[in-house]
């Protein structure tokens, strides 16, 4: 049957479907719009077979000419998920006689992997759909057939790690007189052993006010991965020089807690200087004072007075001699970071985010709620979000990634002769005539009279 015909009549019967259920007014808008939704899925996903079984024909008749295969099966069925929901075809199944290998030239020549169930752009959704949903609601937010967690998991295998530079770059800025760099980590749940911290870093280059306690970063670039802190800082040194290129390169603050591996970020990064976040320095002085006055510990570090700042510390251990250690513990910790310090006193400029920055970009997918990661899969799916605050398109790269490519086919296949092919397969208009349903008889030129009453008595 002509597939337009078809689509025709399958059109006009839920025309007449839902014309007839809106006879009553319990049918409302609500039932519908997913009646009509399921309609067009069905609808489309029956012409992407046709399509496919008529390319299958023109490939056949194409190839035909060189003898070249050998057919094996005339109509091997498939089955591939989609967007849409599932689309079935049949295709020849051929022995090539030079290799003596088996296969069909139309999956291929579409780019259809072999024995893959789902798509490829539909496992580009899943994936995409990953980076901020569970595995579960990735598959049904992707399409309407029924898929696994699984499934989504194995779409992301393939995909892979994301590399911290798939996002493309931006427009390079030569007179760039500073940029910030803010780092912290995110202790994600492991299946297996101990949590393991996942690393945080993003270069930015201002923070503007947007609302009303509210600012904004501007130029931002996010890094993450479990990488070592030194293959890590290198990415981000790299990204530097290609980002802020020319004779004088800008000036770098990079602020977190005063962590090991963020202090080392100065070994990498080119004019790079650390700086201590506010928000741990209130916390350590809140371990040394308690609930007293903090006034003489902070006039300490704004004088930059060390040996006032100890003397302060003092008085506390005497004041609260219970609390020792955790007293000895801030301090130690104050004066470790003295010069950070200084710098984040003396530079309104600098501030810190990356507490916010963390819980939204990794603990919300990957450690806010009780669930258990393998370090491959946390850092895929840290790696995918990434990309998108970088401005990368998720869709695009998983499509390209997991592409099949086609040379082989290309070559056994003369595209001219093929052209011809297809061309004979192109569906012609449909109009009014062609679609009407003849009165038998009515064909013949003896029974004139037959057709006069189908054109309601007029002789043509």
């Amino acid at each position: 049957m002509n597939i337009l015909q078809q689509i025709i009549d399958n059109s006009t019967d839920f025309f007449n479907y839902a014309l007839k259920k809106m006879e009553t007014p319990d049918y409302g808008m609500h039932q519908l719009m997913p009646e009509a939704q399921h309609f067009a899925n069905n609808l489309v996903t029956m012409m992407v077979s046709s399509l496919l079984e008529e390319m299958d024909q023109a490939l056949y008749d194409a190839v035909k000419p060189t003898h070249t295969v050998r057919i094996k099966e005339k109509a091997r069925p498939r089955t591939l998920v989609t967007t849409l929901g599932e689309v079935r075809y049949t295709r020849r199944y051929y022995e090539h006689k030079a290799s003596h290998t088996y296969g069909s030239l139309l999956d291929p020549w579409m780019q259809i992997p072999t024995y893959a169930r789902v798509e490829t752009a539909c496992k580009a959704q899943l994936v995409a759909h990953a980076a901020d949903a569970s595995y579960a609601k990735a598959a049904s937010q992707t399409t309407p057939c029924a898929l696994s967690r699984q499934s989504v998991m194995n779409a992301i295998r393939q995909t892979g790690t994301l590399p911290n530079d798939a996002a493309p770059l931006p427009q390079p800025k030569e007179k760039m007189s500073r940029v910030f760099v803010e780092a912290d980590e995110d202790h994600v749940a492991m299946r297996e052993g101990k949590a393991k911290p996942l690393k945080l870093v993003y270069v930015y280059e201002d923070k503007v006010t947007v609302g009303k306690n509210r600012r904004q970063l501007v130029g931002t670039r996010m890094f993450t991965g479990y990488e070592k802190s030194a293959d890590l800082w290198r990415e981000v040194d790299t990204y530097l020089q290609q980002a802020y290129p020319g004779k004088d390169a800008p000036e770098v603050s990079i602020i977190g807690d005063g962590a090991y591996w963020i202090q080392s970020g100065t070994n990498h990064i080119y004019k790079g200087q650390n700086a201590l976040d506010a928000f741990h320095v209130t916390k350590y002085i809140r371990k040394i004072a308690g609930n007293g006055n903090q006034q003489k510990l902070y006039q300490a570090l704004r004088e930059n007075q060390p040996n006032a700042f100890q003397d302060a510390c003092r008085y506390f251990e005497i004041k609260r001699p219970g609390k020792k250690q955790a007293i000895r513990k801030g301090q130690h910790y104050i004066q470790n970071h003295w010069e950070s310090i200084q710098r984040t006193l003396r530079d309104s400029a600098i501030s810190s985010s990356t507490e916010c920055h963390v819980s939204h970009l990794l603990s919300e997918r990957l450690s806010s709620r009780g669930m258990g990661w393998s370090p491959k899969g946390s850092e895929q799916i840290a790696r995918l979000r990434t990309m998108k605050c970088n401005g990368g398109d998720v869709i695009a790269y998983v499509e390209k990634k997991l592409t099949a490519p086609t040379p082989q086919i290309s070559s056994m296949i003369a595209t001219p002769i093929l052209k011809k092919q297809v061309a004979k397969h192109v569906k012609p208009y449909c109009n009014q005539a062609e679609i009407q349903y003849a009165m038998p008889g009515s064909e013949s030129a003896l029974h004139s009279w037959m057709r006069a009453i189908e054109h309601s008595g007029f002789m043509n």
